[in-house]
């Protein structure tokens, strides 16, 4: 487990539930700052809900979550506001703005944040696009990029404002091998070349373990595995040796709970 002396990011005891189904039941996570953190795990499993609680969207109904030296739960809306300039957030759609072309999109957190003359924004602008290759694509339209260029276009978005945490919500999903690829290559280098911490869920296992420096595994509310890469593939939970291996058999069962075959197509004690 990692110190909590180190952790730029720190969940204590949080419970947090949708109507009567836990999400979160006591979970502890300490993100090492400086460090590129996974959390993995099945679908529907809180991974989403958990980049939503560091962000301040939702709050946990106990426990409490420091965040760059904030109590998230208990910021403003003002404090909030201020805390979020800290993060970037790669969405798992992109979320570009579909009415602007690449250039403004990139230049918009800049001009909502800062008071910046056009000239620097435009020499920043250019400059994060630059990290993400597709400086030349400044004046391209969302429309006219494929899923790749969009996914890096909203990359350079989400660290305009040089953030210090940069949390990226299933950053693989629907991307081909080749704009995996580029997207892993690019998540590992800014985190080191920017000096961020990285928070990144996903269920692209093997994937985010080959750039990851530490990764959590959730399920049924718990984490249920916590370590580096080669711990994580090396565990002993049959959990999460399932999970990580993809195996079919396994404490996850293929059926979800249902009565017997007799009570249902025999209509057992009718």
């Amino acid at each position: 487990m990692q110190s909590i002396d180190s952790a730029i990011i720190q969940f204590s005891d949080v419970t947090f539930l949708r109507g009567d189904r836990k999400i979160f039941d006591g979970v502890n996570v300490a993100i090492p700052t400086g460090k590129v953190t996974a959390i993995l795990g099945p679908s529907g499993t809180g991974k989403t809900t958990f980049l939503h609680l560091v962000g301040g969207l939702l709050r946990p109904q106990c426990g409490g979550i420091k965040s760059l030296g904030c109590e998230v739960p208990k910021l403003g809306h003002g404090a909030l506001f201020r805390y979020r300039q800290r993060l970037g957030m790669l969405f798992q759609s992109g979320a570009l703005f579909t009415d602007m072309n690449v250039y403004d999109n990139v230049a918009f957190p800049i001009r909502v944040h800062t008071k910046l003359p056009e000239t620097f924004i435009h020499d920043i602008v250019l400059m994060k696009l630059e990290a993400v290759g597709l400086r030349g694509a400044h004046q391209l339209m969302p429309s006219e990029l494929s899923g790749g260029m969009s996914r890096r276009v909203a990359l350079a978005r989400a660290i305009a404002l040089d953030p210090e945490v940069m949390l990226y919500d299933e950053p693989f999903t629907g991307q081909d091998p080749i704009s995996m690829g580029v997207l892993l290559k690019l998540i590992r280098a800014l985190n080191d070349a920017l000096r961020l911490t990285s928070v990144i869920v996903s269920h692209d296992v093997q994937e985010v373990l080959s750039i990851a420096d530490y990764a959590y595994v959730l399920s049924d509310g718990q984490i249920i595995g916590a370590g580096t890469p080669d711990e994580i593939l090396r565990h002993s939970s049959e959990r999460v040796d399932q999970f990580i291996h993809g195996r079919p058999d396994g404490p996850v069962k293929f059926h979800y709970p249902a009565p017997t075959l007799t009570a249902d197509f025999l209509r057992e004690g009718q």
